[in-house]
């Protein structure tokens, strides 16, 4: 690896050289906190008669000039360079503002500068975050003493809200800043070059690589002042690095682009579980994902590797963010995928994901019928109530199984994957004495404490309603309440799941404390398919009911559910 590195001044660095932001580089994402450490720094050095340092800054230096100018891509220090010349510009508008034009013309240098033909260049430019450019320009444009209002300046000059909402933050924070210092100083407004000066005579070490490979694999080990580089920020680099022809890099860029706006804050999650559903990596391999990827994705391959990737995160964005349909009316989820991915989103279930993405690309692949992939995707979601929310177990026994069958039913697929699959689960769960004593802890109450909980109500309520799934109804109500067959008052074993249903509110009202042989007839006018069938089995027969003797008849019936 070749590069030099010197230690060196921000005012030679800003002096007659020209910096761009490359395409893989991230956007500008420092924060009030980072804004404030700085400006505390500067504040600092300006005190004690000191330099800051602000670290080191990775260059790669481009083999044409613009006109006498050298011209460099900036590799790491973005963050810092987007701040000091954010800073410096905030120091313009004041001294525009006050009329200060012999410090004006004094720190302008250190924004723009003129080539051999005359023409001036902002030092500093990025073509993602416009915004900044904007300001640069009105503040050399407005006259002296005819500075608008921040807050009007600001609306008419950053035009992208979205985008430049970091910019806009940190310019209004520094222009405040400068703004209370004068005022600290008696309102003697020259008294800011002292920190303008502070800002100049800031020193970094300035490492400049000599290749492009070399530059970013200076990157992978530098990051910027308190902000590490996320796992995906990373592959986004290494993407760029690597994708041939060189031709489509706009265009991969695009699509990157479109990817995190789907996921949004999803996408370190999406890294991880493509990296487990596709290469099926190991638990020290999950605490370095970045490394992961270089380890099985070589330079050759991040075409193939990047266009599985973008259609994967398709997949995935059901699963983040379940949707019917989009704002355009178009479908996304499927009916019972939304259902079930909606329910996995309600009780934070992740785990599952791996394996989901693989059954997704094989019913793309069509490798696999539309009914096997509900009925897989439903087993999921019963064997994650049955083994998890009823049974108690503890969801890391079932890591290493996740990984190997995301694994095999995306890169070993065949006829015989699905029933493996359904085999290796179902041994996980408990025996069926285990589990019935387990099922035996669930219930609701409005008296005894324990069942009184949110979270045993939310229980209760989940196995109501995969209880009515069972018996085949579809479309349970968003809304219903839980009936007590026997007065919920008359003892704890009354809160159990075996004396509970599922009830229409207006039914549930007319119920009442009535005994059952009276609630029966109201009983018959619910829709819920639980309800007609405790009626088919007790109408006549209402001295039979017995607690828990219906419980251990649910118990069978879940432990067949999953084991069928």
């Amino acid at each position: 690896m070749s590069y030099f590195a010197e230690q060196k001044t921000i005012r030679e660095l800003l002096t007659s050289q020209l910096y761009r932001i490359p395409r893989n580089q991230r956007k500008y994402v420092w924060n009030h906190d980072n804004w404030e450490d700085l400006f505390s720094d500067l504040e600092f050095a300006t005190s004690n008669n000191t330099n800051h340092f602000i670290g080191s800054i990775v260059l790669l230096k481009e083999k044409e000039k613009v006109d006498g100018l050298s011209k460099f891509t900036v590799i790491d220090g973005q963050q810092r360079l987007f701040t000091i010349t954010i800073f410096l510009s905030a120091l313009l508008f004041i001294m525009k503002k006050n009329n200060l034009e012999s410090d004006y013309y004094g720190t302008e240098k250190y924004i723009a500068t003129k080539d051999d033909k005359n023409n001036s260049h902002h030092i500093f430019y990025s073509s993602y975050h416009l915004g900044l450019d904007k300001i640069i320009s009105a503040i050399q444009t407005i006259p002296f003493g005819e500075v608008p209002t921040l807050s009007s300046f600001l609306k008419i000059y950053i035009t992208d809200k979205k985008k430049d909402k970091n910019i806009e933050e940190a310019f209004e924070y520094y222009v405040q800043k400068i703004e209370e210092f004068i005022t600290k100083q008696n309102g003697e407004t020259g008294k800011i070059t002292v920190l303008r000066d502070s800002i100049i005579n800031t020193e970094y070490v300035r490492i400049e690589a000599t290749t492009e490979e070399d530059s970013y694999t200076i990157f992978e080990i530098l990051n910027a002042r308190g902000q590490n580089l996320a796992d995906h920020e990373l592959l986004k680099n290494y993407v760029m690095r690597y994708i041939r022809p060189i031709e489509k890099v706009d265009e991969v860029k695009q699509e990157w682009e479109d990817m995190e706006k789907l996921l949004g804050a999803g996408i370190n999650k999406y890294l991880l579980h493509y990296l487990i559903h596709r290469y099926k990596i190991n638990d020290n391999d999950r605490k370095d994902a970045y490394k992961a990827i270089k380890t099985y994705v070589k330079a050759n391959n991040v075409e193939a590797f990047f266009s599985d990737f973008i259609q994967k995160s398709v997949y995935y964005s059901k699963l983040y963010n379940p949707l019917l349909v989009d704002s355009e009316g178009n479908q996304i989820c499927s009916p019972e995928e939304y259902s079930i991915f909606k329910f996995f989103k309600s009780k934070r279930q992740e785990q599952f994901r791996p394996v989901i993405l693989s059954l997704m690309h094989q019913l793309d692949l069509e490798k696999i019928t539309n009914e096997q992939y509900k009925e897989a995707i439903t087993f999921i979601k019963q064997f994650f109530i049955c083994y998890t929310l009823i049974g108690k177990e503890k969801s890391n026994t079932i890591t290493s199984v996740i990984s190997e069958y995301a694994y095999k039913l995306e890169r070993n697929f065949d006829d015989g994957a699905l029933s493996k699959f359904y085999e290796s689960f179902k041994k996980r769960i408990p025996n069926k004495e285990w589990f019935k004593k387990a099922f035996s802890t669930i219930g609701y109450s409005n008296h005894f404490k324990f069942y009184k909980d949110p979270k045993e109500t939310e229980k209760a309520k989940l196995v109501l309603e995969i209880y009515e799934e069972y018996l085949g109804n579809k479309n349970m109500p968003a809304e219903y309440t839980i009936e007590h067959i026997l007065p919920d008052s008359d003892g704890e074993q009354n809160s159990n799941i075996g004396n509970l249903l599922p009830l229409e509110k207006d039914l549930n009202e007319r119920c009442d404390n009535l005994p059952l042989k009276q609630k029966i007839p109201i009983y018959k006018e619910s829709e819920f398919k639980s309800v007609k069938r405790f009626v088919k089995s007790y109408e006549g027969r209402e001295e039979n009911f017995n607690v828990l003797n219906r419980m251990s008849h649910l118990a069978d019936d879940f432990y067949k559910m999953i084991n069928s």
